[in-house]
């Protein structure tokens, strides 16, 4: 039981730095708008999360929405 709670964990903790680092290189891209960042932001967040078919996402910045919805 601890070994697959212990490896469903560092699968986690993958997901998460890997969003992170997708999201650092998002970010370094001068010719990305701010709109291209939410929009961005908004794709890529629901694949971080444990049950990522479940997830969605919804940015809303200077009254704008961007929404991401599960796919399944």
């Amino acid at each position: 039981f601890y070994d697959v709670t212990a490896r469903k964990e560092v699968e986690e903790r993958t997901k998460e730095l890997d969003c992170l680092h997708r999201f650092s290189r998002m970010l370094r891209n001068r010719d990305y708008s701010i709109k291209d960042i939410m929009e961005g932001a908004s794709n890529l967040l629901p694949a971080c999360f444990q049950y990522p078919e479940s997830a969605y996402a919804c940015i809303t910045f200077q009254g704008q929405q961007f929404k991401r919805f599960k796919t399944g």
